[in-house]
């Protein structure tokens, strides 16, 4: 009886463990998508401005 519930609440540790790193996993997904736009969006200006006779 005490075993099981010793399992029971590893198990439940388990889980939200698995939930938190499955949540982690689509916000790093998220950021790196963002990342990724801002920086194209930053090399883009910058080779507009280096194009145009600046810097």
């Amino acid at each position: 009886m005490i075993l099981n519930k010793k399992l029971g609440i590893y198990d439940d540790f388990y889980q939200k463990l698995v939930d938190y790193t499955d949540l982690n996993q689509y916000y790093l997904i998220i950021i790196h998508i963002l990342y990724r736009k801002l920086l194209l969006i930053i090399l883009a200006n910058k080779w507009l401005y280096l194009s145009e006779g600046g810097g």
